[in-house]
């Protein structure tokens, strides 16, 4: 069903489940506990924190637009969806997720750098948005163990290469 559209009331159920709510209450506390450490640390690794919130946001802001797009879908009407209580709390965690991101990696590029800030939000929004796809949705249920394994090597591997992206990257502004 996921390669198709989903109707907002099928929507409204895969949310409805505890671990929607659970990963949704986690990636904010990823938020609140990242600014809140750079906070209490008077800005230090301001770059790495705010880049780290962004990219939480930006996974929030990602899942809610796709349970908020479920309103749109075939057969339904923009009238029927504005009439669901939850539809508009899609819309509120798609626009927290969204302006949240643009705001704290701008916050994030007047602490630190903006390479480990855009690398950051860009890997931490996708993870966690493919986190999203899994937990929530159930997308690689169904899948042989192997595309498993797969997909879970192909993500690893992406996140090492950001991290030595990032460490180069970073040692050769030093050296400059």
């Amino acid at each position: 069903k996921l390669g198709g559209k989903i109707t907002l009331t099928e929507m409204i159920a895969y949310f409805a489940k505890p671990r929607a709510v659970i990963y949704t209450v986690l990636l904010l506390a990823g938020v609140v506990a990242s600014i809140v450490y750079s906070r209490t640390k008077r800005s230090a690794h301001g770059d790495v924190a705010f880049g780290l919130a962004s990219g939480f946001l930006l996974a929030i802001g990602q899942i809610y637009s796709k349970a908020f797009m479920s309103g749109f879908n075939e057969g339904q009407s923009l009238a029927a969806a504005a009439t669901t209580f939850l539809w508009w709390i899609f819309i509120l965690l798609l626009a927290i997720g969204n302006l949240g991101n643009m705001v704290t990696m701008q916050y994030g590029f007047q602490k630190g750098k903006a390479v480990v800030v855009a690398t950051l939000a860009l890997v931490v929004g996708s993870v966690g948005g493919m986190l999203g796809g899994v937990i929530i949705f159930d997308e690689w249920a169904g899948l042989p163990a192997a595309t498993v394994g797969l997909k879970i090597a192909a993500g690893a591997a992406v996140l090492v290469g950001v991290v030595i992206l990032s460490r180069s990257s970073q040692e050769l502004v030093k050296s400059s």
